[in-house]
């Protein structure tokens, strides 16, 4: 979902930032305090730490050391939401820091990630306003994720290889985490692998995980609440809202995504659909409402469609028609050919013909067509 938003958000806007230089320079908001020698001080660790190379992974010396040591990619939202990652975003949506407030315990650094045209239109294309950490050690202002303050009060409970984690109002559901646990490990034993400690982060609403994380504001945010996640893949970390302790979709990409690095979206995003459905509905749900939608709108690509969802694109529900095909023809030998395939449209229509036999002009009747089978199998 994310990287679809950010794409086609980055595409719309590349034309204005074409001539931009990939030199980071952090600008500071009028409003924030520099005089004051420890506020100064943070504001510098993290014009410092942009200025790092932030998205290479080694022993920062601007980042927490305990952090760096628990994390795989120590800093967490650089590639939770944003693709390919926030600080590659930079060349195109430059940093100003807003605020920098300090805390109990730590300081806030919130942080605006935006483009403005270079014509005086008033107008102005914001990807994110962040919020990271600051703690001093040993003298010495260290970053640090947000996320550990923000979930500080929030409950814990662990049930198999999962921690579900979630906000004190929420009433645990048990029977539900015990579900959610009970399919990650059928899939694990499906896939012939040994299970993955995962923190599970959930709320009832989508968002209120997000700014804990430390999006104070992103791309996509608000809008009508529905079950909505994302997956850290490198630190074994799941992000959800909206569908309580249920949430198998993101558990698959944790487990397969692995597997297969390189392969094209439509595969991976549609066996975990497939496998836990998307947006808080059914694999079945999803196919008969896209049979339904493109009946309606013959001169749509059923591959490429638009308008349905503003968050479920064609790669989540054709993607996982393909890998159910692939199935139900090859069982999982099939399958992971198709995870073989690389990224790209020129990749998706290679696997089609190969896996399937149908060459490009014939894509669209062809999945019509089994949409229109799948449909009746309910």
């Amino acid at each position: 979902m994310r990287k679809i938003l950010v794409l086609f958000f980055l595409i719309s806007t590349i034309s204005l930032t074409i001539g931009q230089t990939k030199k980071v320079h952090l600008f500071i908001n009028n409003g924030v305090d520099t005089l004051d020698p420890n506020i100064l001080s943070v504001v510098k660790t993290w014009d410092a730490y942009l200025k790092s190379n932030p998205d290479s992974s080694y022993d920062n010396p601007y980042w927490l050391k305990s952090e760096i040591t628990k994390y795989k990619s120590f800093d967490l939202l650089n590639h939770s939401w944003f693709y390919p990652s926030l600080y590659y975003l930079m060349r195109y949506f430059r940093p100003s820091v807003l605020s920098v407030s300090e805390n109990k315990d730590h300081y806030t650094i919130r942080t605006l990630f935006a483009n403005a045209p270079k014509s005086d239109s008033g107008s102005i294309n914001t990807l994110a306003i962040t919020e990271v950490a600051a703690v001093k050690q040993s003298g010495k202002i260290k970053l640090c994720n947000i996320l550990q303050f923000n979930t500080a009060s929030w409950e814990r409970e662990e049930i198999g290889s999962i921690t579900f984690i979630f906000p004190k109002s929420h009433r645990f559901n048990r029977l539900l985490a015990e579900r959610l646990s009970n399919f990650v490990d059928s899939l694990a034993v499906l896939w012939n692998l040994k299970t993955k400690s995962t923190e599970y982060y959930f709320a009832d609403d989508f968002d209120v995980v997000a700014k804990a994380l430390g999006m104070d504001y992103r791309m996509g945010e608000g809008n009508k609440i529905k079950p909505r996640g994302f997956t850290d893949i490198i630190n074994g970390l799941v992000y959800a809202g909206g569908s309580d302790e249920w949430f198998p979709h993101e558990f698959v990409h944790i487990y397969i995504n692995p597997l297969f690095p390189d392969a094209n979206s439509y595969f991976l995003e549609g066996y975990a659909t497939l496998m836990g459905g998307t947006g808080g509905k059914s694999f079945e749900w999803n196919i008969n409402n896209v049979n339904i939608y493109l009946k309606k709108h013959p001169e749509m690509s059923a591959l490429n469609y638009t308008g349905i969802d503003y968050f479920t694109g064609p790669e989540y529900t054709i993607g996982a028609l393909l890998c159910k095909m692939a199935l139900d023809k090859g069982g999982l030998k099939l399958l992971k050919k198709l995870m073989s395939y690389g990224k790209g449209e020129n990749n998706l229509y290679k696997a089609i013909k190969d896996v399937f036999n149908i060459d490009k002009p014939n894509v669209d009747k062809f999945i019509r067509a089994k949409l229109d089978e799948y449909s009746s199998k309910k």
